[in-house]
């Protein structure tokens, strides 16, 4: 009997003991890495054309793959969201897919920051009504639908897209009220 309660005993222990061996074993704790792939399509700047040039899609690929010369990549076939290329010593044609962003900044679009005097007194639209239409004054070719302008003070105000499809960006302008 004393045999018997000796072997129970004997394995009482190292049952109780295994668990946390296994639990403190750092073969439980290994963790798998996943490297994740790029998919996300690249964004070609056109400011206002449909499609890329040429060169640009070259630079992009040059850009992101700096071992390869722009004069093996061959361009064929680009439309508004992909493009067929070849490159020279790689065999096979590839369908690159892209995003193409037509904005445009409005630092090109409106050139002179410096609007000159506006006399808000004879006017009776809004300050805002007031400054677009000297914006447009100015830059004939500025859609005033597509812009906000906000924090007017009495010399200067802030003009920003409302529309990020057409213009981007935001620029201060100035201005100078009539001395009376």
């Amino acid at each position: 009997m004393k045999k018997l309660l000796s072997l129970l005993s004997l394995l009482t222990i190292s049952g109780s003991a295994v668990p946390t061996t296994i639990a403190a074993s750092p073969y439980q704790k290994e963790q798998t890495i996943r490297v994740k792939r790029q998919t996300q399509s690249p964004i070609f700047k056109t400011n206002g054309a449909d499609i890329p040039t040429e060169q640009q899609i070259k630079d992009k690929l040059i850009n992101k793959y700096p071992h390869i010369a722009a004069e093996q990549i061959k361009v064929k076939n680009i439309t508004s969201n992909y493009v067929n290329i070849t490159i020279d010593g790689f065999s096979g044609e590839t369908t690159l897919t892209f995003i193409v962003d037509k904005s445009i900044p409005l630092n090109n679009v409106i050139a002179n920051h410096n609007l000159g005097e506006i006399d808000f007194s004879k006017l009776v639209n809004s300050y805002e009504e007031q400054i677009k239409f000297r914006l447009l004054e100015l830059n004939p070719q500025l859609d005033t639908t597509k812009i906000n302008v906000t924090s007017i003070t009495t010399s200067n105000a802030k003009v920003s897209s409302n529309d990020i499809n057409i213009y981007n960006g935001e620029l201060n302008i100035k201005y100078s009220r009539p001395v009376k």
